[in-house]
């Protein structure tokens, strides 16, 4: 096995796409839409207040059918991990 630890398979910091309580439904919804990703971090702010993550998918597929998505509806717990822990 290789020996990897989590800072070697993690996005940066500074370029993680992340959605945020603070934004409006429109503006976290053109997040998902424009970056690609599968899943996201759902913060109250930022990156420093992570409540969980929520799939693309899911929440795309509420927006279409309700026309919006209560995104906490969506979020699963959050795993916390220090960059030097072996993967």
């Amino acid at each position: 096995m290789i020996g990897l630890e989590v800072r070697h398979i993690l996005v940066p910091r500074v370029d993680v796409e992340y959605l945020s309580l603070q934004r409006t439904s429109e503006e976290n919804l053109r997040i998902i839409r424009d970056s690609g990703h599968s899943r996201f971090p759902l913060c109250e702010v930022g990156l420093d207040s992570v409540i969980g993550f929520v799939h693309a998918e899911e929440v795309l597929a509420a927006a279409v059918a309700e026309g919006s998505a209560e995104l906490q509806a969506f979020a699963s717990t959050s795993v916390n991990l220090h960059t030097h822990e072996k993967a």
